[in-house]
């Protein structure tokens, strides 16, 4: 087994090395720890598995080791890597951070917590209304200083390692006023059950299911077949603000191949998603649907209009029906949350065209930072 439990077992290994005065052992410990280094850790920082929360779990642990290394006064480039390494990961982690300190919940994640986070020393980011971490598929959208949105334009996981993939090409997690509104679903166990297997589904992601099927085939307790491939087109900041366009082809081996565009247009004030299912035949009947789901305790709640009110934010949703209906999260492993779920269905011959429009309410005004 591979990825972080590797980098685990290699940090005991170097640990009983210098516990016990085995030269030999820390310089195998640290010969397979240089080529993990360049293997796990992505050009951008961010750890390979492509989990947040699984991300901090790894660089605690190259923090240890350097710090061990360092105390048992073993001067080699295995410390040098690591420090780099070590930089690169908190660079990330601090680009990656939503406004209440913790981490978004995009593949197998839980919420860490800000006193660990602390520890590991994230590296704040420069204010930017855009940041694209391509090589491990996310980017950062903040068009003014109330709006704050994460989302992910790239690959499930690694190919050679499905474990704590979820079929979540193209989802989003959405902070207003330093409160997260729209989340995804979590994950609050490793159990083999139904649970398990609606947590790593489409479904249980802010993106659009196509035919009732994962867009990533996941199956099993740690399996995935079929991974979508994803491609980040457009990601561009100007004075009219921040365009973001990636695709996914997950849902290629249905007929008429569907495939989903997602473009984000965030302004001040005000985030715009299109979403469109393309096909190379418009003869088959298809069923798209997407869900958005609310953060617990979160208000939500129908206006006059027929916009969707949650909390400071106005929804509207053009394109297909849609409705409110209970959905659980969960931010750790073990309990969930009942909340609401946002559901949109269309159903008919490609292509299927929605416009989501996220507004500030009038009124709005910042809160503090720490809520969720």
């Amino acid at each position: 087994m591979g990825g972080n439990h590797l980098l685990k077992n290699l940090k005991a290994l170097i640990g009983a090395g210098v516990l016990l005065g085995q030269d030999d052992l820390i310089e195998t410990g640290c010969r397979h720890l240089r080529r993990q280094l360049r293997i796990q850790v992505l050009a951008d920082g961010g750890h390979f598995e492509l989990s947040p929360s699984y991300h901090c779990q790894v660089l605690g642990d190259l923090i240890d080791l350097h710090r061990l290394l360092t105390a048992a006064n073993q001067q080699q480039p295995t410390t040098t890597n690591l420090a780099t390494a070590i930089e690169a990961m908190r660079t990330w982690l601090g680009a990656m951070l939503m406004p209440d300190g913790d981490v978004p919940l995009f593949n197998d994640c839980t919420l860490v917590g800000q006193p660990r986070i602390r520890l590991l020393g994230p590296i704040a980011p420069a204010p930017a209304a855009l940041t694209v971490l391509q090589p491990s598929g996310y980017v950062i959208i903040k068009p003014d200083a109330r709006i704050h949105l994460v989302a992910d334009v790239g690959p499930p996981c690694p190919k050679e390692l499905p474990a704590h993939a979820h079929a979540d090409c193209l989802s989003f997690e959405l902070a207003v006023d330093g409160r997260r509104l729209l989340v995804n679903s979590g994950t609050s166990t490793y159990e083999p059950s139904a649970r398990r297997q609606f947590e790593r589904s489409t479904a249980a992601h802010n993106t659009i299911e196509v035919d009732g099927v994962d867009q990533t085939e996941v199956w099993g307790t740690f399996r995935a077949a079929h991974l979508a491939r994803a491609r980040l087109e457009v990601a561009s900041a100007d004075e009219d603000g921040v365009t973001v366009r990636a695709s996914h082809d997950g849902y290629a081996r249905l007929a008429d191949s569907p495939r989903h565009t997602r473009t984000w247009r965030a302004r001040t004030g005000s985030v715009e998603i299109s979403d469109d299912i393309t096909g190379d035949n418009d003869v088959g009947i298809h069923q798209s649907q997407l869900r958005l789901h609310v953060a617990p305790g979160v208000e939500a709640a129908v206006d006059p209009d027929g916009s969707y009110r949650l909390g400071p934010i106005l929804l509207e949703i053009s394109g297909r029906r849609s409705v409110f209906a209970e959905t659980e999260v969960a931010s750790d492993f073990g309990p969930r949350t009942v909340t609401r779920l946002l559901a949109g269905l269309d159903s008919g011959t490609l292509p299927h065209a929605t416009q989501t429009r996220i507004s500030l309410a009038l009124g709005g005004a910042p809160g503090p930072g720490g809520e969720r």
